[in-house]
């Protein structure tokens, strides 16, 4: 079993939404990072919303007692495991 620990908060246009962090547990990971981290934000964006709904802060990877392990995972615009927003392409 693998936990995760993501901060995001709700898109507002009025007022100041708080920081919300929620812990995502994957019952079968794969191994790799990238792809435990990607499962964990896609289950934590199927139960409260998707990328135009919410914003991503941080993702990290923490053991039984939430102490953090690794490195913090940060959105960025080149990043395939917390993209920024989701992009529409058309041809």
């Amino acid at each position: 079993m693998r936990k995760f620990s993501i901060s995001w908060q709700e898109k507002q246009k009025f007022g100041e939404p708080s920081i919300r962090t929620s812990n995502i547990t994957l019952s079968k990971p794969t191994g790799d990072i990238g792809y435990d981290a990607k499962a964990a934000l896609n289950i934590l964006c199927n139960r409260f919303g998707n990328l135009h709904k919410i914003e991503i802060y941080a993702i990290q990877e923490v053991d039984k007692e939430n102490n953090p392990i690794g490195e913090v995972i940060k959105p960025t615009g080149e990043s395939s495991v917390v993209p920024v927003s989701k992009d529409i392409k058309t041809k």
